[in-house]
């Protein structure tokens, strides 16, 4: 999920990004894990409805309604990456995500951003992401540098430390998590809608 940082278009990431990552801010831990994957499963189902051929219908029954075939987040997931638009990391990305929801949403004890489960999950989706540290950036500017003893580089273990350190768990969840949201929904504008088959015009 590389994001070129010469031109307006990272410019409008950037903002995009900082919109989700402050509307998370607002939410509880629960909330903010919640409302996450809600913000990318809309993404992912407005980059599948920018590929797929419109529905002849007035609602789309593929992708709205209880029995929806591809209605859940897990199923969009998969076949977005199916229909080549997302990579392969990224499904990994997404389907974290969807673990950390799930893990809020369901779990019978009590869970954190301080669990070991939901760590490990973050561990995971960071590993897949270290090229969008240079976005990290505007965020870890305001962190002083005597507070903290800053590692040489961020992508690795140590990088994910410091941040860790300096902004939380939480925090670093909803970074990752708003820039994914924020390049998926940036990348339906270069989606090409699949033309519907038309007999007529085909040789058979």
């Amino acid at each position: 999920m590389v994001v070129d940082s010469s031109n307006e278009i990272f410019m409008e990431f950037s903002n995009i990004a900082a919109n989700f990552q402050i509307s998370l801010k607002k939410e509880s831990e629960r909330g903010s894990a919640i409302v996450c994957a809600t913000l990318l499963e809309e993404s992912l189902y407005r980059m599948i409805k920018a590929r797929l051929t419109p529905s002849s219908e007035k609602k789309d029954e593929l992708l709205e309604g209880a029995y929806a075939p591809l209605g859940t987040f897990s199923a969009k997931i998969d076949l977005a990456y199916r229909i080549g638009l997302i990579s392969l990391d990224e499904k990994s990305s997404f389907h974290l995500i969807r673990k950390i929801r799930n893990e809020f949403a369901h779990s019978s004890e009590e869970i954190s951003f301080e669990s070991d489960i939901i760590k490990d999950r973050i561990s995971e989706l960071f590993k897949l992401h270290k090229e969008i540290l240079d976005i990290f950036g505007n965020t870890v500017k305001g962190i002083p540098k005597t507070t903290y003893v800053w590692p040489a580089k961020l992508d690795n273990e140590n990088g994910l430390d410091f941040l860790v350190k300096a902004v939380g768990w939480k925090t670093v969840y909803e970074m990752l998590g708003s820039i994914m949201a924020s390049a998926t929904q940036l990348r339906c504008r270069r989606i090409e809608q699949m033309k519907s088959y038309d007999i007529k015009q085909t040789e058979l």
